[in-house]
């Protein structure tokens, strides 16, 4: 969904609102796009759009758009959540994002593998981080027992 309508829009303002945040959503799409193998903070995306977008400061989305566009990307598997942090704009370190390895299964190789206990009501589970040898991008995946 790319628009929450918490305020109760309706009609034409509800699909000004809609259209808005699809624009949004492609403009932080193509920060990553253009930086595909840097990690990035929802403060740097909203750095860059506002250093390099035509629309006047004084309308520009605010952070909280941004890390919406952001949290919605992730979720339909466009963007992916970095165990990376960076210092953020509240002095508070944040995670990290960058677009989501293109590349098939077959470019990952294994890097650690480790075992938890008692996770999900498993005994035990195997957890293997795998690195793109193509893209440096790290995932990890559970292997079922």
């Amino acid at each position: 969904m790319a628009y929450y309508n918490t305020n109760n829009e309706t009609g034409e303002e509800l699909q000004a609102s809609r259209e808005q945040s699809s624009k949004q959503k492609t403009e932080v799409l193509a920060v990553f796009q253009t930086y595909p193998t840097t990690p990035l903070t929802p403060d740097e995306v909203h750095k860059f759009i506002r250093e390099n977008s035509e629309i006047p400061d004084s309308v520009l989305w605010p952070i909280t758009s941004i890390r919406r566009a952001i949290s919605d990307l992730t979720k339909e598997g466009e963007l992916f959540k970095t165990n990376k942090k960076k210092m953020g704009s509240y002095g508070k370190r944040v995670h990290c994002w960058v677009v989501k390895c293109p590349h098939d299964e077959t470019t990952f190789k294994t890097i650690a593998q480790e075992y938890n206990s008692s996770w999900d009501g498993w005994d035990y589970i195997q957890i293997s981080e795998e690195i793109c040898i193509i893209c440096d991008q790290t995932v990890q995946r559970v292997l079922m027992p």
